[in-house]
């Protein structure tokens, strides 16, 4: 009997125990509403681009969900007027708050998104965007000569492009579709 009282005992305590985590692991968060986590402490230890490149893939996978993506401010759509589309490349997605000149891995300032066979929208690529100095809009269109392509990502492996319609330099990284032309290339062929 005694062996019996202190298995119920512990079995209980072992109950108490399981709700207690469950209550404590549980929020009233939707996941549009919380913060992506942070990877910025292992950031620091890449040492190669490719490095760079897995962690921009993992912190991307929120954004696999054009909703999470639209939450967290990628409302902006980009593209030829009357026709978004950018043919091999997809919608191109602006969050203006990241808009500022600076290149941070996990904080692309554009997202490009496919549709796929049903229309939905799938996640391509991140796009980083670095305004160009003295830049004349689409008309003139004329990027200031002694203009650099911008620090990115470690080694020389990006290609940064001037970009007459987005007012500055772009580099795609395609970490959401694989492309085999690279996975800095503009554009992807597996894309119409």
């Amino acid at each position: 009997m005694r062996k019996t009282n202190h298995f119920l005992k512990a079995l209980f305590q072992i109950f108490i125990l399981l709700i207690l985590v469950v209550f404590t692991s549980c929020s009233t968060e939707t996941a549009e509403e919380q913060d992506l986590p942070s990877m910025d402490f292992k950031i620091e230890k890449a040492e190669t681009w490719q490095d760079q490149i897995d962690y921009l893939t993992k912190a991307m996978r929120p954004y696999h969900n054009f909703q999470v993506a639209q939450a967290h401010g990628y409302t902006v759509l980009l593209g030829p007027p009357g026709n978004e589309y950018v043919p091999q490349m997809g919608y191109h997605y602006l969050n203006p708050s990241l808009a500022d000149g600076e290149f941070e891995l996990l904080k692309p300032e554009i997202l490009v998104y496919y549709p796929d066979e049903n229309g939905d929208l799938q996640f391509g690529a991140a796009e980083y965007l670095d305004p160009i100095a003295g830049f004349t809009p689409p008309e003139g269109c004329v990027m200031d000569p002694n203009s650099t392509s911008p620090e990115g990502f470690i080694g020389d492996a990006d290609e940064w492009h001037p970009v007459c319609g987005a007012g500055g330099w772009t580099l795609h990284a395609w970490v959401g579709l694989y492309n085999e032309d690279g996975v800095f290339n503009s554009t992807n062929s597996v894309l119409p």
